[in-house]
């Protein structure tokens, strides 16, 4: 066979291959460099998908704690408003435990308390029966005598027949009583620290 080529070519054939082996390294180079970025930026796409979620699981966990924080305030709020007006009725700084346990010291045995009411400026009114008139006497005796009710006075008072299940019937007296728990916070504060509030 008959070399045609000129002979500065076959100095230049090793070389070739060089350049060939260059441009394929260099091919794969950036192929490579084109793979490891397009998966890194698949990675950091699968991480911001995941943080995203997370931010959403959060939002929604912050929707519902803030949720039930305004429910929560809702409540406050209501109760808030519930104490001033229970103030307005019944007034400040009355010391119930002190004041029911002296209620119950006034009312004898044979009787007993249909109602007990307080309302505006600590005006109250004790219903109830009791069997025979010496009884409703020392009623208003002993209210009378107790450092928690004031301006005492029977407004009503009549005969009634009273009848219970399981009971014989019997004749009594209905009554309404009306008066005024004073305003004493520091008697009562005595008491409550002296225990009069513990029932025994």
């Amino acid at each position: 066979m008959i070399n045609l080529l000129p002979p500065e070519y076959s100095k230049y054939k090793g070389s070739d291959k060089i350049l060939v082996s260059i441009v394929l390294l260099s091919v794969m180079t950036v192929l490579i460099i084109i793979s490891s970025y397009y998966l890194e930026l698949v990675f950091e796409n699968q991480l911001i998908n995941t943080k995203l979620e997370l931010v959403h699981n959060k939002l929604a966990e912050i929707s519902v704690q803030t949720k039930d924080l305004r429910e929560m305030k809702l409540r406050k709020d209501n109760l808030e408003k519930s104490l001033e007006k229970r103030d307005k009725v019944v007034g400040k700084n009355i010391y119930w435990p002190v004041v029911l346990n002296a209620l119950r010291g006034v009312v004898p045995n044979n009787s007993w308390v249909k109602e007990f009411n307080v309302t505006n400026h600590r005006n109250f009114k004790l219903a109830g029966y009791t069997v025979n008139r010496r009884d409703l006497k020392l009623i208003i005796k002993n209210l009378k005598k107790s450092d928690y009710f004031n301006n005492v006075k029977l407004v009503i008072v009549r005969q009634e027949k009273l009848f219970y299940p399981q009971y014989k019937k019997s004749n009594g007296f209905y009554y309404e009583i009306k008066g005024i728990i004073p305003y004493d916070l520091e008697r009562m504060n005595e008491l409550k620290d002296r225990g009069d509030d513990i029932a025994t």
